[in-house]
């Protein structure tokens, strides 16, 4: 039989790693951002590839934080 302390311990594994996976994705997808913008051919494009970025921060910001909460716990049983 399983502690739930194990089952919190799992579901703190999963999440930490999806969330490190999505922060490396929208990594990844501000260099393409910063591309989009770069070629734009007018101030419509930009503010589109704009706020396109700007979810990107965002959406980039609440991994980083699910992550940082869940990073102690994860650690802590890795290094034993």
């Amino acid at each position: 039989m399983r502690l739930p302390v194990w089952d919190y311990y799992d579901e703190c594994t999963l999440e930490y790693r999806y969330a490190c996976d999505k922060v490396v994705e929208e990594d990844k997808r501000l260099q393409d951002f910063l591309h989009e913008m770069e070629f734009a051919k007018d101030r419509n494009e930009r503010n589109r590839i704009a706020a396109s970025l700007q979810q990107s921060r965002r959406t980039r910001r609440i991994n980083k934080d699910m992550a940082k909460m869940d990073e102690k716990l994860v650690k802590f049983f890795e290094d034993q």
